[in-house]
């Protein structure tokens, strides 16, 4: 064998170990992916369910335990949880009663619409000069929405009276 069909083999055997590797972290990576939607779901399941039925049960409304090796001090607490959603497939009466109670409740300003643009390469400063909502930054927009107490408080209030589902949380 000549020495340019060595390193042809080589090369070959080398681009073959990388695509082995490419393979394998890809599905390391959907093995995490799955594992990771496991934890989740575990964590939403106690959080929401079990230990807030203990919690109750046990009359605990806040407990704490003290760290424990490399595991740091843990508190949970019960809290008022509140979710709502006038999902996109529900009938069309159904979506205008709820938009009306919220509108009728002065609570019509939780109504969203959300849109979402796509921009070319290249055209950052378009993208940028559509951002502004009602006279706020971006930044400063998700500031106020992450701190006002009183949308929270329309939230709740708004949950209450479309009826919608409320449940205990256990904050962490």
């Amino acid at each position: 064998m000549g020495k340019s069909s060595e390193v042809a083999i080589d090369s070959i055997d080398y681009v073959r170990a990388r695509v082995a590797e490419l393979r394998d972290l890809e599905l390391e990576k959907e093995e995490l992916e799955a594992r990771l939607k496991e934890v989740n779901q575990r964590i939403n399941y106690i959080s929401f369910d079990s230990l807030v039925d203990v919690m109750l049960e046990k009359r605990v409304p806040k407990i704490r335990i003290d760290g424990d090796g490399n595991s740091p001090p843990f508190e949970a607490e019960l809290l008022p949880f509140y979710r709502a959603n006038i999902a996109a497939s529900w009938e069309e009466e159904r979506k205008l009663e709820a938009f009306r109670s919220l509108e009728e409740f002065g609570a019509s300003d939780l109504i969203k619409t959300k849109m979402t643009f796509s921009f070319p390469r290249g055209k950052k400063s378009e993208a940028i000069r559509t951002m502004p909502l009602n006279g706020l930054s971006h930044r400063r927009c998700m500031k106020y929405i992450a701190t006002s107490p009183a949308l929270m408080t329309a939230i709740s209030s708004a949950s209450q009276i479309l009826k919608l589902p409320s449940s205990t949380q256990v904050a962490m």
